[in-house]
């Protein structure tokens, strides 16, 4: 699992070279907060929730500003929708 660090970069990087500005739109969905080999407890799921959030925000905001994007399920605690 990325840490916040990691997701800035690469969509910092994406941004700087014009790949996201490509897209008509961007959808982020919930990060995974889990995984057999780091097991967080819920208050450690919504820091790394946070801090991926924090991540797409500071790298998108000045790269994408006139490209529309939604945001869903951002807390780790909220139920995955199906359609």
């Amino acid at each position: 699992m990325p840490g916040g660090q990691d997701v800035f970069r690469i969509l910092r990087n994406m941004g700087d070279r014009g790949l996201l500005a490509r897209f008509p739109a961007l959808l982020m969905g919930r990060a995974k907060a889990w995984s057999f080999q780091q097991p967080n407890e819920a208050e450690d799921k919504r820091r790394y929730g946070d801090e991926q959030r924090d991540a797409v925000l500071r790298a998108r905001r000045p790269r994408t500003p006139r490209t529309p994007w939604r945001s869903l399920m951002w807390t780790s605690d909220t139920p995955i929708r199906r359609w």
